[in-house]
């Protein structure tokens, strides 16, 4: 008997840490951005992230909000982390920063990662870097059920000048697409979520000017 109720609080817990992940992340990108991480120059993007937890906004939780707000400030380039209840859910905001480089394994939580392809074309990914795990583990020691997932539902907004990418699969401008390529010029809409995406980030490919 104790050996299932060890059993079952396993899966509770691997439950939790399952569960959390964005109920949406945006993600603003440039052109130029890109230009400049395949020069080998690091930029930043701006994000915004919004989590949703079930549950009132009581005394407890939202101290356990404010440490790992302060755990998050520590690691992370963030502008606002904004903590709220509407009685039944618990909602955090977050707007700040992420490194757009060519760097593998950069010493970051999350970034965007630009590699070469084939010839002029490279991935544009989101993905983890080196400090995911420790931030995960931080996070965990206030509470494991916040901790969060590598990967979230994810929407690229993309701006450009004349420049040619292709979306392997995805949504584009809200319309589901494979292997869709197009010359933007303009903005472009790209959601990644569900299915593949919940183990892998969402990449796109662009052709360098």
């Amino acid at each position: 008997m104790n050996k299932i109720i060890k059993l079952l609080l396993i899966c509770i817990l691997s439950t939790g840490l399952v569960a959390c992940k964005a109920k949406k992340l945006t993600i603003e990108l440039k052109d130029k951005q890109i230009e400049s991480a395949i020069s080998g120059i690091e930029e930043t993007a701006e994000f915004e992230a919004l989590f949703e937890f079930s549950g009132e906004l009581d005394d407890k939780k939202k101290a356990k909000l404010e440490a790992i707000e302060e755990i998050v400030r520590a690691d992370m380039d963030i502008d606002e982390f904004t903590i709220t209840g509407d009685g039944s859910n618990t909602q955090v905001e977050i707007v700040g920063y992420i490194p757009i480089s060519s760097n593998e394994n950069l010493d970051t939580s999350w970034y965007m990662l630009v590699s070469k392809y084939v010839g002029k074309t490279h991935t544009v990914r989101f993905t983890t870097g080196r400090q995911y795990q420790d931030l995960k583990r931080k996070i965990s020691s206030v509470d494991s059920s916040f901790a969060p997932k590598e990967y979230h539902p994810t929407t690229i907004k993309f701006k450009a000048k004349s420049a040619e990418i292709t979306v392997p699969a995805g949504y584009v401008d809200g319309k589901p697409r494979v292997m869709w390529s197009n010359t933007v010029d303009g903005r472009v809409v790209m959601r990644f979520a569900d299915g593949i995406f919940d183990d892998v980030g969402g990449t796109f490919l662009y052709t360098q000017k």
